[in-house]
């Protein structure tokens, strides 16, 4: 599969893409628990944690990665970025008044959906950069 055709493609969608899921994010870590149980029956909060915060780490990955043209982007701020936006979410949970409360599994579970993310990140990007040598190779005598 051609991954630069694939790139075309969804290039001009991702920040909508990456602005869809944060409000996903916000309205799962900050509505009030009522709003929320229903919703969380359906999976396992953990998995959750993992789902939320890897989905909004390999988006925001992906966005800069493609959409804003950073191929260097730093896998390590990303993952530092991921994490310390799932630990704001929990602090936030602590102080406001929305019958939520943040917890220390919660981010060592954002922590694991963000490693996952990366990992998705860091195989992605080695899959294109052989994709691009292959076709380098191919064009040059």
């Amino acid at each position: 599969m051609n991954p630069l055709a694939l790139e075309r493609f969804i290039q001009p969608l991702l920040p909508y893409f990456f602005g869809l899921w944060m409000l996903i994010v916000i309205y799962f870590t900050m509505a009030p628990d009522l709003m929320v149980k229903p919703a969380t029956r359906l999976l396992n909060p953990g998995i959750g944690h993992v789902i939320l915060f890897g989905g909004w780490t390999t988006l925001l990955g992906f966005t800069l990665l493609i959409s804003f043209k950073r191929s260097n982007i730093s896998l390590l701020i990303l993952w530092i970025a991921g994490v310390l936006f799932g630990g704001f979410i929990e602090i936030l949970q602590s102080i406001l008044p929305f019958e939520r409360d943040g917890n220390w599994l919660d981010v060592g579970l954002n922590a694991i959906g963000c490693t996952l993310a990366v990992l998705i990140i860091l195989l992605y990007r080695g899959y294109r950069n052989s994709y691009i040598e292959r076709m380098k190779t191919q064009i040059e005598p």
